[in-house]
């Protein structure tokens, strides 16, 4: 497989994901913004815009979690894909320390994801 990523267009309300996928894969922005929302006992909270040079979705990815919201392009997409397997390439090189440390910041982010919600 090319280690070369993939190259998505996404066009406004298109969805990238939805909350509670599986995390597969995530996506760098390089044009466009996309919303992020979260659906937590009947409503729906915005979480943010994501625009160009960020990344969505790499939390389910690092702890093969799930979504923790959907992804919505509010304008004209182009991401770039980073699936499991590129990801895992990445990952594996890493020093086992720093693959802790991320491993330790994601729990950290889900739980304050889960704690907003309350």
């Amino acid at each position: 497989m090319s280690m070369d990523p993939e190259r998505l267009t996404f066009h406004p309300g298109d969805v990238i994901f939805r909350q509670d996928d599986p995390g597969e894969c995530a996506y760098f922005i390089e044009e466009g913004s996309v919303e992020i929302v979260r659906d937590a006992d009947g409503r729906t909270l915005k979480l943010g815009i994501m625009e160009k040079r960020r990344l969505l979705g790499e939390i389910a990815l690092i702890d093969r979690g799930v979504r923790s919201g959907t992804a919505t392009a509010k304008t004209n997409v182009t991401c770039l894909l980073i699936n499991r397997e590129h990801f895992d390439r990445y990952l594996n090189g890493l020093d086992p320390l720093m693959r802790m440390i991320i491993g330790t910041l994601i729990k950290y982010v889900r739980t304050n994801n889960e704690m907003l919600q309350r």
